[in-house]
């Protein structure tokens, strides 16, 4: 006689038996369900940590950058001019000179960059959003004016709209000429503080920013720039974008996207990230060799059952079919529990904010961004681990 699949199974697994069993699965399906649990947890709250870090910088950042690939400065000409008027999808740009700057004041001083801009930077740029005190309009109208980092002013205990204090930005001349005077090695000039801007990035303690013009004088270069800074329209792809601009302006240039802008940080990130699954790919197999263990105890309690089983026409390969099945329930069970478990604090913490962190902009909910993606692979690799590993523990049945 060959029983069925089902059939031998609910023999094996009869009433009588069924609290033993109960007990032994279900130690395996609580610690694959939390492991499945935190995994949800900790993933979503990287996915969260990595947004807040990328829209921190989307204050400051362009859409789009255009930097030279063989030198710091290249130059404005009509190529570039024809090349970026004639792109479709492109709203604004805004031509910036950046370079490394002493600011004085008073007795205090610090080696912040300088960034000059033109009058176009105001619309390319989301850094109007962010000011912290004064008026931001970077364009020249016959005053030197600053906008500074809030935390550059702060260190120089300065304040926006000071007519009493004017920090000076010192940069070396390109003569290498040697001066005994050492500031005499300097190209010097005042600015009013008509603003501060707070992103929360570190962006604040670095830059600071006024007119190109006055960037180009001190640097002793006129007509040259050190990025094209872009806007794109609300309905253009970047991608396409991109490839056109690369395509259009040839090997002398390199069009970056915002993460391109920061690769440090991207590639911080996918480190960090493959670090995480791994480290949680471990802690998966510990729980997963606790229901190799529990399917060994149960095989070995229905030693009896399987004999009569065989006696009864039933084969070795149904049977460990059998045991298959139920370690595909444990993790199966596992992971949907554990899955539904992560999604539910997931879902408190996005609606009701239990937990804060400190920023440099005050207190914000921690945050989180639940990734389908995540769910998909957390389940996938619970079910595929769960299903390998038990075979060793399978593949010991034998019936007599």
């Amino acid at each position: 006689m060959n029983f069925p699949f089902f059939i031998a199974r609910r023999y094996l697994f009869s009433r009588s038996n069924r609290n033993a069993v109960n007990i032994i699965t279900g130690i395996s399906v609580v610690a694959i369900s939390v492991v499945a649990m935190a995994m949800v947890i900790v993933l979503s709250a990287f996915n969260g940590m990595e947004s807040l870090i990328y829209s921190f910088t989307d204050n400051f950042d362009p859409e789009v950058k255009i930097v030279s690939s063989e030198s710091k400065f290249f130059t404005w000409n009509d190529q570039l001019s024809e090349q970026l008027n004639s792109q479709a999808g492109i709203e604004m740009f805004s031509k910036v000179l950046e370079e490394k700057a002493l600011i004085k004041s008073g007795e205090r001083n610090l080696i912040i960059t300088l960034k000059g801009v033109d009058s176009n930077f105001v619309k390319v740029s989301d850094l109007g959003k962010h000011i912290a005190s004064g008026n931001f309009s970077p364009t020249e109208d016959g005053t030197a004016k600053l906008f500074l980092g809030l935390g550059i002013a702060n260190r120089l205990q300065i304040a926006a709209g000071d007519f009493m204090q004017y920090p000076e930005i010192w940069i070396p001349k390109v003569s290498k000429k040697t001066f005994l005077d050492a500031r005499k090695a300097f190209h010097r000039q005042k600015f009013f503080l008509e603003g501060t801007f707070l992103t929360g990035h570190e962006y604040d303690s670095q830059y600071g920013i006024c007119e190109i013009s006055y960037v180009e004088k001190l640097m002793e270069r006129e007509a040259a720039i050190s990025a094209i800074e872009i806007k794109l329209k609300p309905d253009a792809d970047e991608n396409e974008v991109i490839e056109a601009l690369a395509l259009g302006l040839g090997t002398g240039y390199t069009v970056l996207n915002r993460i391109g802008q920061h690769p440090e940080i991207d590639s911080f990130i996918k480190l960090e990230r493959l670090m995480i699954n791994l480290i949680f790919i471990l802690i998966l197999l510990i729980s997963i060799f606790n229901m190799i263990g529990s399917l060994t105890l149960l095989i070995i309690e229905k030693q009896a059952n399987l004999n009569t089983l065989y006696a009864m026409g039933v084969n070795l390969d149904k049977v460990k079919a059998i045991f298959g099945y139920e370690a595909l329930l444990i993790n199966g069970y596992g992971a949907v529990i554990g899955l539904c478990m992560g999604l539910l604090v997931c879902y408190f913490q996005m609606n009701f904010n239990f937990i804060s962190m400190p920023t440099n902009v005050g207190a914000i909910p921690y945050p989180v961004e639940i990734r389908w993606f995540d769910i998909v692979l957390i389940f996938s690799l619970v079910l595929s681990l769960g299903t390998i590993t038990s075979y060793f523990a399978i593949r010991k049945i034998k019936l007599s």
